[in-house]
């Protein structure tokens, strides 16, 4: 398993693992490799460009990936903010029936990991090995268009 080249490189890493291309061939296709400084003042690696879900999601549209966003906690609020609902969704049989790619936190630091065949593998060398310390925000399944 190949690991992120870099520290902002964590997204496309794990969409490689998911689609099965090698992280170069990600990143070529995006245009960019995320490493421009757009905000100096922050430290690293929060002070590169980085990648956006977007830019992978449409890479994946290009080339024969369709990919489906599902948040594990779906909340309904009313126009003011008042009295929040939480909507019961069937989060976890997703994963189980599916591979793709998670984003969310680990120790207060955004991270990108793939999650294949039921198992997590993390882009900066094997930190994460369960989802148990890494805060969810949202999956991205992903398909191919040809393959079920």
């Amino acid at each position: 398993m190949t690991y992120q080249p870099n520290r902002w490189s964590c997204l496309p890493t794990a969409w490689s693992y998911v689609i099965g291309w090698p992280v170069w061939s990600v990143i070529k296709a995006i245009g960019h490799d995320g490493s421009e400084v757009k905000w100096p003042h922050l430290v690293e690696p929060n002070c590169r460009r980085g990648f956006h879900p977007q830019e992978l999601i449409y890479l994946g549209d290009r080339f024969g990936f369709i990919t489906t966003t599902f948040e594990p906690l779906a909340v309904l609020e009313s126009p003011g903010g008042n009295d929040p609902i939480v909507i019961e969704l069937p989060f976890e049989k997703v994963l189980k029936e599916s591979n793709g790619v998670l984003t969310g936190e680990i120790n207060n630091q955004r991270h990108a990991i793939a999650w294949v065949d039921g198992k997590v593998l993390d882009p900066s060398g094997g930190r994460l090995t369960t989802l148990d310390d890494f805060q969810i925000q949202t999956y991205y399944r992903i398909k191919s268009k040809w393959f079920r």
